[in-house]
């Protein structure tokens, strides 16, 4: 077809769709542009995990892990949550939930803030080495996730939650060991003691699991199985300072949980603090109810 013999309405129709093109693709450029100035503001924000060994004075070797939050970019970002997984590879890493990182409301451009996780790492069976993500908002609203092998993503499904209920004993491994090193094994046992039927077994184990201080408040243990009935057990401790441990038990929950993601869940909190005055030492119950401020744990060996 030779353009030289079109007529006008061919010529017309040719520009038409030649207008109608160039609008698509400026339409295209416009919304890339946009979407590349959106990644701009979280761009900036990134976490690592710092893991070493440094030679102490008795020329042992000791281990310092430490977990790095960043904000290089020049907007804050908000409601900011760590969590922390191990693996051999990034893309196949198990979460093993904040540790002793606390969520952030406000992370202010520059900012780069440390928390150590040594201690938490005790009840934690570490394979393969440690990774971090991070998920947090923007000041448009919109959420975004960094996630272990370090990719940025845009946060969707914020509100879900994927649970995984426990079914057998290599669901339980997720938990972590069955040690008064770990605080949800402590929790789990308390939990599954308390709802027993009333006997000198059952008291004499449940106050074996509690801090000596907290004893005059549990009594004899009688009402201890209504304050987690209706809850479940969910799979990661925090750890708001050193020696003090939340576990989670959520609402309409009958079981035991694997919670995976940062979530946001009703649930009472079993307060544990660490006791190395105790035999064994390790994670002993304080109380269940609303979190316990670290502070007004008392120290150890204080009279009730």
């Amino acid at each position: 077809m030779n353009p030289l013999t079109w007529s006008a309405d061919t010529w017309a129709a040719v520009e038409s769709g030649a207008t109608a093109f160039a609008f698509l693709v400026a339409a295209c450029v416009l919304y890339l542009q946009l979407r590349d100035r959106r990644r701009v503001t979280a761009e900036g924000i990134t976490v690592w995990v710092d893991d070493r060994y440094h030679r102490a004075p008795d020329d042992s070797l000791r281990r310092n892990v430490s977990v790095h939050l960043k904000n290089v970019g020049a907007h804050p970002a908000f409601d900011v949550q760590v969590t922390l997984g191990h693996g051999y590879f990034s893309e196949d890493s198990t979460s093993i939930g904040p540790l002793a990182v606390p969520a952030q409301p406000v992370v202010a451009p520059g900012a780069e803030l440390e928390w150590p996780v040594n201690d938490s790492l005790r009840g934690v069976e570490v394979r393969g080495r440690l990774v971090a993500e991070v998920a947090f908002r923007d000041s448009s609203n919109r959420w975004w996730i960094r996630d272990f092998s370090g990719r940025l993503r845009r946060w969707r499904g914020r509100m879900r939650r994927t649970i995984k209920v426990v079914r057998d004993e290599e669901d339980l491994k997720t938990f972590g060991p069955v040690s008064f090193e770990n605080p949800v094994s402590v929790a789990a046992l308390f939990w599954t003691v308390s709802g027993d039927a009333p006997s000198e077994d059952r008291t004499a184990t449940l106050k074996a699991l509690c801090t000596p201080e907290s004893l005059p408040a549990w009594g004899d243990f009688g009402d201890v199985a209504d304050l987690l009935e209706g809850h479940g057990l969910a799979s990661f401790p925090s750890y708001p300072a050193p020696g003090v441990a939340y576990v989670k038990f959520p609402e309409n929950v009958d079981t035991a949980v694997v919670v995976t993601g940062p979530t946001v869940v009703a649930a009472k909190i079993m307060t544990l603090q660490y006791r190395e005055d105790l035999d064994p030492p390790g994670w002993r119950v304080f109380g269940i109810g609303a979190s316990v401020p670290p502070e007004k744990l008392p120290p150890p060996g204080t009279e009730p």
